[in-house]
């Protein structure tokens, strides 16, 4: 029977042990009822094994050797779970069709065994699969009692017995029957709708909780180096400084020799770099709760601009396309995410370049993005850029956008890039906007 639905037993391990259960539930059912035809014919007085009897026994040799088969089959071959899902469905309803028939036909009150597949496909293919089950019971039924009724099959092997039924009586329980399928099939597709939804979400919980008790682990990993580090870097700090005052003092005391000017020129340089490189470095490994307070970004982020195009010179053209934008925010840790998406535009897009910063406001969020016109962010290190120490520049930090990145997720928001094919990139900072009333 075609059954078709939105999961596939083939490719989900709990489907594959739905599918060993509904063996095991039916061998145990067949069991049960080989046991007490057994027990009931041996109480009989007449002797021998009746016609009926032969052929339920050899009914549950099948499916004894089928479901053996099929478990052995699941052990060694791990694909295409869904054909054989429907098959073991329809021989569940073959199944139930002989049993009634076997025990009564019309007023056998074995009908419900129809129910057992009606559920498992509800469970694995929800309400389509099990109102499509519970319309091949309805056949199969309706087949049975009406060759019943034509006299065609009789009422048991061994002969007719009794008179056959009447019309009111086969459309009478025929109706009983189809209602209780159809009703069996939609509260059981509906609860298995429900389960697979529930279970989706179950799921998709843990996922996130392994995410982030990862995430956590990663965090107190990198506190505890942040925080070694950061003892390190401050103490050297302190001998950097001793380093370069001692050079100022030796480069105006040895006077103008072009020769020693230039190496202490070198030497000063350097350890303002490497001052630098350890600013950064210790405001990323010591970062601060933000001091928020309602703030109008508009000034703000003319004033960092101003100042980013007067240091840079040669430098960039800087656009501005700027919104009068509110946002509970601290001014100097944006002042400082934004001076650095600034100069990691810059740097990408060299004095020819152009950059082009907005500000808006849309949907209660605040929107500043910084984009720049250089080569882009290629796709295999975009996941990548917002690590620390991950730089693809000569003498880079790799800091730059790592505290870009931690500034805005203390503002309980959002960083992210874009890169078109065609060149360029967008960072975009995405915070939450002033709530009014």
């Amino acid at each position: 029977m075609p059954v078709r639905g939105t999961s596939r037993p083939d490719s989900d391990p709990k489907q594959r042990g739905r599918f060993v259960l509904m063996m095991v539930v039916r061998a145990l059912v067949v069991t049960a009822l080989f046991a007490s035809t057994l027990f009931f014919g041996l109480q009989r007085e007449a002797p021998g094994v009746s016609r009926s009897e032969w052929i339920l026994y050899a009914s549950v040799g099948c499916v004894y050797a089928l479901t053996l088969g099929y478990l052995l089959w699941i052990w060694r071959v791990q694909r295409d779970l869904r054909t054989h899902f429907q098959v073991q469905v329809f021989l569940d309803v073959l199944l139930a069709t002989l049993l009634v028939y076997l025990t009564g036909g019309i007023e056998s009150p074995f009908t419900f065994f129809y129910t057992l597949p009606i559920i498992n496909t509800a469970v694995s293919f929800e309400s389509r699969g099990a109102l499509l089950t519970a319309g091949l019971c309805c056949l199969m039924l309706g087949a049975l009692f009406i060759l019943e009724k034509q006299g065609i099959l009789p009422v048991d092997l061994a002969g007719r017995v009794g008179e056959r039924p009447s019309m009111e009586r086969v459309v009478y329980l025929l109706v009983l029957n189809y209602a209780m399928f159809f009703s069996i099939a939609w509260l059981a597709g509906h609860l298995g709708a429900q389960l697979g939804r529930a279970g989706r979400k179950l799921l998709q919980a843990e996922r996130e909780m392994r995410a982030m008790e990862a995430s956590v682990e990663r965090s107190e990993r990198l506190a505890a180096l942040g925080r070694m580090a950061a003892g390190i870097a401050h103490e050297i700090r302190n001998p950097l400084a001793s380093i370069s005052g001692s050079v100022q003092m030796l480069r105006e005391a040895i006077g103008t020799e072009r020769t020693e000017q230039r190496l202490m020129e070198i030497i000063l340089r350097e350890t303002q770099r490497l001052d630098g490189l350890l600013r950064d470095f210790l405001d990323y490994a010591r970062p601060r709760e933000p001091l928020a307070r309602r703030s109008q970004l508009r000034p703000l982020v003319e004033q960092t601009v101003e100042a980013f195009s007067s240091q840079l010179v040669p430098g960039p053209r800087v656009d501005r396309e700027l919104e009068d934008v509110e946002a509970e925010v601290d001014p100097e840790m944006i002042r400082r995410a934004l001076w650095n998406l600034l100069s990691n535009a810059g740097q990408a897009c060299g004095p020819e370049g152009r950059v082009t910063v907005s500000l808006r406001s849309a949907n209660g969020r605040v929107q500043l993005a910084v984009a720049d016109d250089g080569p882009g962010v290629e796709p295999e290190i975009r996941d990548r850029i917002f690590e620390p120490f991950f730089t693809t520049r000569n003498g880079g930090s790799g800091l730059g956008l790592a505290t870009v990145s931690q500034i805005v997720e203390a503002h309980r928001g959002a960083l992210r890039v874009d890169s078109p094919p065609g060149g360029g990139a967008v960072f975009e900072i995405d915070l939450p906007g002033v709530r009014h009333g």
